[in-house]
């Protein structure tokens, strides 16, 4: 996960609702750095919105046993996440277990796509139990920071 160390500047867009075909925007900062002797990465990520101001963190660890990424995400609306993934086509792409809402089963990835030196896109996408296509919910675009 070498592609995602360092400081950005991001651009956030989140749909207005799971089924709707609105986005909003909003902009933040992100902070990924290797700790604990390089086994691990840390994120430490901010936002103003869409919505109200969220943050959050990740761990993630290569799990050579499994020869899979595992990924802790915590944020401050009491959320609590885990992945695991790998290269997945082409591109990185971190799964979720599969969840159930109002009697609809659906699971969730994120995956991290157009991979430059300076810049990347992040998707948080969502597809329905029995849907063959990935559907967008939140989009990052990554700005590598001149300093960072």
């Amino acid at each position: 996960m070498d592609f995602w160390l360092g400081e950005w500047d991001v651009t956030v867009r989140a749909r207005t609702s799971p089924d709707s075909n609105e986005w909003a925007e909003a902009h933040g900062s992100q902070r990924v750095e290797k700790i604990l002797g390089g086994c691990a990465v840390a994120e430490h990520f901010a936002a103003d919105g869409p919505g109200q101001p969220w943050a959050g963190a990740s761990y993630a660890t290569w799990d050579a046993a499994s020869k899979k990424w595992r990924q802790t995400w915590v944020d401050d609306q009491g959320g609590y996440l885990l992945f695991t993934g790998g290269v997945d086509g082409g591109a990185m792409a971190l799964y979720g277990e599969p969840r159930e809402v109002k009697g609809a089963r659906f699971q969730m990835r994120m995956i991290w796509l157009d991979v430059t030196p300076s810049s990347l896109r992040w998707e948080w996408q969502r597809r329905a139990d029995g849907a063959t296509g990935w559907v967008p919910m939140l989009i990052i675009r990554y700005r590598r920071r001149a300093n960072g």
